[in-house]
């Protein structure tokens, strides 16, 4: 963790300085303005925020992320209580089943509770859940509040409830509209769902700007997971093997050998121009090699493909050979010059252009058709939890965020405090202090 005056030095997202305190006020209850996110088909959707490491770095280890603060300063937090597939059984689920004005009521009456201020209850068929956000979220009452709605006793939700609060509460409704605790992961209804819970919670009042901000993000994972699945599903052997080959997109990437000169090997050329990735095509007719290749020293001669294996990290074959063009003899004999490198290879070919048993060498990694097939689904949980992994990152950025929001309210009225919090230097340090007098001098 920074020390805190290397903390204050760290670039937070701009921050809008208003005119009087309760300017300020509603204006700490909107989504910080920062920079356009960088999936701009969804940035309407979602709150604009700076990068996740921006005010968040800031605001480490003083609790932000799983607390907010309010514009009058009191301390509010996110609870939530749930009940579902993996909890309870069937029957329990259908019994706290809740129709659409049931669960308007629901929330309603939630927020009638003096420690609770905002509340949306989502309620499908594989779970029923109450999001709380307050100063004294009290998931006890707003159990028994289910109960009383459900007509149910408190007894039959014993070892059937979830409690969890702050980010985890946050980070469970992102993996909920992403599709991955459904019975079926990848399921598209519940994106539905979740847009309905938080339409129905605004129209009757109980969602404020903390939750209906929440929700929005929710909203952006589940619309995010449901064009990254259709993409997914156009006929494109080439990019799945790619993201098969490589799962973690983090880690650094080497040289790609293209074994093919054909459509199949055109196609894996583009996907990997696409991706900005190092690439080489090697075939027995040069020629054809060189107009998938972005260059043509990009084509290597077959003759020279066993030198080149020893540089490669992934080779995709894709030709029309009739027999196996790497047999377990010649690979035995790369791998031996490869000083324990690993080597994954992807054969697109039909018939196969490895021979089968070379997924028996050591340091080799064989893919062919079945095994991408077989890998498909988990590939797309993966692709789904880096989703929701970068929204939960935007959503603790945006609540960070609306943390110095408040700070600038509460230190309205402490102008001679501007001079000391200039001294810690840095961006922060001076929009601070520049906000403190500026709000002075207006009031």
């Amino acid at each position: 963790m920074p020390s805190p005056s290397a903390a204050w030095r760290q670039p937070i997202a701009p921050i809008v300085v208003r005119s009087s305190p309760s300017e300020a006020a509603r204006w700490v209850d909107r989504p910080i303005v920062g920079y356009r996110s960088v999936w701009d088909d969804d940035a309407s959707s979602r709150p604009r925020v700076g990068s996740a490491g921006d005010a968040a770095l800031w605001t480490e280890g003083a609790g932000v992320g799983t607390e907010s603060r309010s514009a009058s300063g009191d301390v509010r937090s996110l609870a939530l209580v749930a009940i579902t597939h993996r909890s309870a059984p069937l029957g329990l689920l259908e019994r706290v089943n809740l129709a659409a004005d049931v669960s308007a009521a629901v929330g309603c009456s939630l927020v009638d509770h003096a420690g609770i201020c905002e509340a949306v209850v989502v309620s499908t068929c594989n779970r029923t859940e109450l999001y709380l956000y307050g100063s004294a979220p009290d998931t006890e009452f707003a159990l028994r509040t289910l109960a009383a709605h459900s007509r149910a006793s408190l007894d039959i939700f014993d070892g059937c409830v979830v409690n969890v609060s702050g980010t985890e509460a946050a980070l469970h409704l992102l993996r909920v509209a992403a599709g991955l605790e459904s019975r079926v992961v990848g399921e598209v209804e519940v994106f539905g769902q979740i847009r309905s819970a938080i339409a129905a919670a605004s129209a009757s009042g109980s969602a404020g700007s903390y939750l209906t901000n929440l929700f929005r993000f929710a909203t952006s994972a589940g619309r995010r997971a449901q064009r990254t699945i259709d993409q997914a599903l156009v006929p494109s052997l080439p990019r799945l093997a790619l993201d098969v080959a490589r799962p973690d997109p983090v880690e650094p990437v080497g040289l790609t050998v293209v074994l093919g000169s054909g459509a199949m090997a055109g196609t894996t050329t583009r996907e990997l121009a696409a991706r900005r990735l190092d690439y080489w095509v090697c075939a027995r007719r040069p020629e054809r090699a060189a107009r998938i290749a972005r260059t043509p020293d990009q084509v290597v001669a077959f003759a020279d493909l066993p030198a080149l294996l020893e540089r490669a990290e992934v080779v995709v074959c894709a030709t029309g050979a009739r027999a196996p063009l790497l047999r377990v003899a010649d690979l035995e004999s790369v791998m031996a010059r490869r000083a324990g490198r690993r080597l994954t290879i992807v054969d697109l070919s039909l018939p196969r252009n490895v021979e089968p048993a070379a997924r028996h060498l050591p340091g080799i990694r064989l893919l062919d058709l079945d095994d991408l097939v077989a890998d498909n689904a988990e590939l797309q949980i993966r692709r789904r939890e880096q989703i929701v992994g970068d929204e939960l990152r935007r959503y603790q950025s945006w609540l960070a965020g609306r943390a110095v929001g408040h700070l600038i309210v509460q230190l309205h009225d402490s102008t001679p405090i501007a001079v000391p919090i200039a001294m810690l230097g840095g961006i922060v340090g001076s929009v601070l202090a520049s906000a403190l007098i500026y709000l002075r001098l207006r009031s």
